[in-house]
């Protein structure tokens, strides 16, 4: 009986895993880093110039480039891009945006440039996100 029990939990987690979820986002350690964060987070739609973010930061560029790798485990610009995805995701799915409004929201000046990077992202392009998960 356990035997069988285990075998469908394993069935079922490996089923799981096999969908990987692409909304997180790494948290930040430390201080200055959170709010290198959440500047960054605030302005999704336009492209903060890096040195902008340092500065909230008090933060040398370097030094923030540098704290991107070690506490979030990505770039600069890989943080950002992931960010600006997850908005997409999120925003997708609220079903009140059209297409190009979410691309706009997200920090993309065309809606083809965001549904390349959508579909990079995903596998699918929004549209067919939207109708996956919300029917």
């Amino acid at each position: 009986m356990a035997d069988t029990f285990f075998r469908a939990l394993a069935s079922i987690a490996l089923e799981l895993s096999a969908d990987e979820d692409e909304t997180w986002l790494p948290k930040p350690q430390s201080a200055a880093m959170a709010v290198a964060v959440d500047r960054l987070l605030e302005n999704l739609e336009s492209d903060t110039d890096f040195s902008t973010i340092a500065e909230a930061a008090r933060l040398s560029e370097r030094t923030l480039a540098r704290r991107f790798e070690a506490e979030l485990g990505m770039s600069f610009r890989d943080f950002r891009h992931r960010a600006r995805m997850v908005k997409g995701k999120e925003l997708l799915l609220s079903r009140r945006n059209a297409v190009t409004e979410v691309g706009l929201a997200c920090g993309f000046e065309s809606t083809s440039s965001f549904i390349k990077a959508f579909r990079a992202f995903t596998g699918m392009t929004p549209r067919q996100y939207r109708v996956w998960k919300c029917g």
